[in-house]
């Protein structure tokens, strides 16, 4: 009901990600005279490494409590589905960071 047309979604999100890319770039230090130090590229690498280690695992409900996904009357309790239906969303916000 309060989403964007469409291709005003496009455009915010491509918006977003112009953003996010400049603020990156404007944080890196400059390259000045032959300090040697790490190139910019080198930090993004080195920040990407950081957080892919710090990443964490797929969330999967077969790990999860037991006693929260068992079924009452065949059927799952609506706090589980919304659970699910999050842990489901979570877990493709993952892949994509990935």
């Amino acid at each position: 009901m309060f989403g964007l047309h469409p291709n005003a979604n496009i455009s915010y999100q491509r918006n977003e990600s112009d953003y996010c890319v400049n603020t990156v770039l404007d944080i890196q230090p400059r390259i000045g005279g032959g300090g040697g130090g790490p190139t910019p590229d080198e930090v993004v690498l080195a920040k990407q490494k950081d957080l892919l280690e710090k990443h964490p695992e797929t969330l999967d409900r077969a790990t999860g409590k037991k006693e929260l996904f068992k079924e009452k009357n065949g059927l799952l309790t609506s706090l589980t589905t919304v659970l699910l239906l999050e842990m489901e969303k979570f877990n493709r916000l993952l892949n994509v960071m990935r």
